[in-house]
């Protein structure tokens, strides 16, 4: 709420709150790729973020393919 105040106190109108709650459970492989593709040149690059996100989750013992989606705490991850 501090923050908040001093956003509102140096003239700012609004201060946004966004909950990114799922965020990361629903990003669309393709549609990431697609945008990265447009400032990251080297294709190797994009196909190695591309292996990274569909590779998928191991639950008890058996690893099952990633279509959407990305690891929160990982490379992708702004955390």
């Amino acid at each position: 709420m501090q923050a908040a105040q001093r956003i509102v106190e140096s003239g700012k109108p609004y201060v946004v709150d966004i909950d990114l709650s799922k965020f990361f459970d629903r990003i669309h492989h393709d549609r990431l790729i697609g945008r990265m593709g447009q400032r990251i040149a080297d294709k190797r690059i994009l196909r190695l973020i591309g292996m990274m996100l569909r590779s998928g989750v191991m639950i008890n013992g058996v690893v099952n393919p990633s279509k959407e989606g990305a690891m929160q705490g990982g490379p992708l991850s702004p955390c």
